[in-house]
């Protein structure tokens, strides 16, 4: 669906507005985990608490327990500035790796200290109102040069579903948090996918920016649109694939 979706709205040649800040409607990611403090995603699991939200109900004390349908700290322009997570712990949404299921093992055995996704590398799926051309992602991370066993990811992913780019990261020696930069350039979704690399035995994460263009479909093909989505051919990749290439061409000649 979503492979149509963006190849189709080049191929009707629609533009995009000016690069911004943009915000995501919601985001799928796993609960946080719980050390000396806990890390948890409070205001993603206060909203999804109340029956009047519409969204499953989240057990806030249970660690990494999937959450989606809304939004929480991840996305709300709050940071923990230049405070590690001893010193302001509530900002920071963690995840652990753990030696009881490293390597992705989805817990078969019964162990009390052993979740469902506690130890594989933490995915968050971020979901726009409309189509996005991305052109820059930040994440604002821990740095506490491994004290707690807290340190930033070595590598993330990008990926809209289609495309997927790697960022590999130097861990520089001050010990407070960072924003990381990645280059989102040649992604174009409605979604997109981040998954973090451990470099430690934590993650801890408080915000993820985005900056992108809204891809606008002209109204009179609108319909047209709606029909390839539902309806894929893939005979038209080809020339849509073309379009693509003579549309990005075009903007930067511009």
């Amino acid at each position: 669906m979503r492979y149509a979706l963006a190849l189709v709205v080049v191929f009707l040649w629609g533009w995009t507005a000016r690069a911004d800040v943009v915000f995501p409607i919601s985001y799928t990611a796993p609960n946080g985990g719980a050390g000396f403090f806990t890390y948890y995603d409070d205001t993603y699991l206060s909203i999804c608490r109340l029956p009047e939200s519409g969204l499953p109900f989240c057990d806030i004390n249970v660690p990494y327990t999937m959450v989606s349908g809304g939004t929480g700290q991840l996305t709300d322009l709050q940071t923990a500035g230049n405070l590690n997570w001893w010193r302001l712990p509530t900002p920071w949404v963690g995840w652990m790796q753990h030696a009881h299921n490293l390597d992705g093992d989805p817990c078969a055995e019964v162990d009390p200290d052993c979740f469902p996704g506690l130890g594989t590398e933490p995915v968050i799926e971020f979901t726009f109102e409309t189509l996005m051309e991305f052109s820059l992602v930040q994440i604002h991370v821990d740095d506490a040069n491994n004290y707690g066993g807290v340190k930033p990811p070595w590598k993330a992913e990008l990926s809209d579903g289609i495309t997927t780019k790697e960022f590999f990261f130097f861990d520089p020696p001050e010990g407070v948090p960072i924003w990381l930069t990645m280059d989102a350039s040649g992604l174009i979704g409605t979604s997109l996918l981040l998954k973090l690399f451990f470099g430690g035995a934590w993650i801890l994460l408080d915000e993820v920016q985005f900056f992108a263009d809204v891809v606008f479909i002209p109204e009179s093909d609108a319909a047209f649109a709606a029909s390839m989505i539902e309806n894929p051919e893939p005979a038209t990749i080809g020339l849509v694939l073309a379009g693509l290439a003579l549309m990005m061409y075009h903007r930067r000649r511009r």
